[in-house]
């Protein structure tokens, strides 16, 4: 029997047979070979399993744990608790980790002990045309530099704009001490987690560069805003209710909800319109994005990139 591995991968999956493939592929091409990982197919129903096995080719390191399907933070927590190792890393099953994503976060929490969990930055992939755009996929959520040195100071900045991007890598410890997400909200579930984690007092540390690949789908540029403003009222509702805040803070949020549920009734009454809005700026943003082309995506892929990933358009 090899030795224990020092890394659980869960991989969260949902009807993403086409994708899950390259993503499980790059898990398991990792410099850090210390690994298990563990796929939770959420119900899918298509092909989603067997393009899981297909990619690992007989790796032993891979397990795959069929459920019906109850969502992201319930399959996560699964693929977790059917874990052992004492690092835990997301990665969702249409995204692509660079090879030395686990090196570089493992090695930061080993040098870091008082650190509870490591985040990092991703190259954004354009699904359709497969380049790689030069913002990186939190910037525009402007990631405090430097980031956050303590729980606190980290907790205050996530009130403000989620920066943490989704692929983190956490202690079981302090998934043990502050619960796996939670499966009662159907969005903002990392969010909520990073808000948990910091409100329990873990410090996280920040690992510079981009060490994956976000996968920009057609259906993640015309979000909801319905569900978006649901989600936020929800996680705002959660916090004020549920976490030992300061009165300041706690106030702060619930006038958030009150703000969310005015939007709500707005937006729910004009579902309609939205659509056709939403449809029209996606027209604009077709005709807009040909002139600032060159501007938005490299011509070709950068160097780090093409050596991880030489043909993009198999992943």
């Amino acid at each position: 029997m090899g030795a224990a591995p020092s890394f659980t991968v869960v991989m969260a999956a949902y009807r993403t047979a086409p994708t899950i493939g390259s993503a499980v592929a790059s898990v398991l091409r990792q410099t850090r070979p210390d690994l298990e990982l563990i796929v939770v197919d959420d119900g899918s129903g298509d092909d989603t399993v067997a393009a899981a096995w297909a990619a690992a080719g007989g790796d032993v390191r891979m397990r795959v744990l069929e459920r019906p399907h109850e969502g992201a933070a319930a399959a996560r927590a699964a693929g977790i608790a059917a874990g052992s190792a004492p690092f835990v890393s997301l990665v969702d099953s249409d995204d692509l980790w660079m090879p030395r994503y686990l090196e570089l976060m493992g090695g930061a929490l080993e040098a870091d002990g008082d650190a509870g969990m490591a985040y990092c930055d991703a190259w954004w992939l354009d699904e359709e045309t497969r380049r790689i755009r030069r913002a990186s996929a939190m910037s525009f959520m402007d990631p405090p530099d430097p980031p956050p040195a303590s729980a606190d100071a980290m907790f205050r900045e996530l009130l403000a704009r989620n920066f943490v991007y989704n692929s983190v890598t956490l202690r079981r410890s302090v998934i043990d001490a502050v619960g796996p997400p939670d499966r009662r909200l159907r969005s903002m579930i990392d969010w909520e987690w990073w808000l948990r984690v910091a409100a329990a007092g873990h410090r996280a540390v920040r690992v510079p560069g981009n060490l994956a690949l976000y996968r920009l789908r057609p259906a993640s540029m015309t979000a909801d805003p319905v569900r978006s403003a649901r989600g936020r009222r929800d996680l705002w509702r959660l916090l004020a209710d549920e976490y030992d805040l300061p009165g300041d803070v706690r106030a702060e949020l619930r006038r958030r909800v009150a703000r969310f549920e005015a939007e709500l009734a707005v937006q729910e009454g004009r579902r309609p319109v939205v659509a056709a809005l939403r449809a029209g700026r996606a027209h604009a943003g077709r005709a807009k994005r040909a002139v600032l082309d060159r501007r938005i995506w490299y011509e070709e892929a950068p160097r780090e990139v093409a050596d991880a990933f030489p043909d993009l358009r198999a992943v």
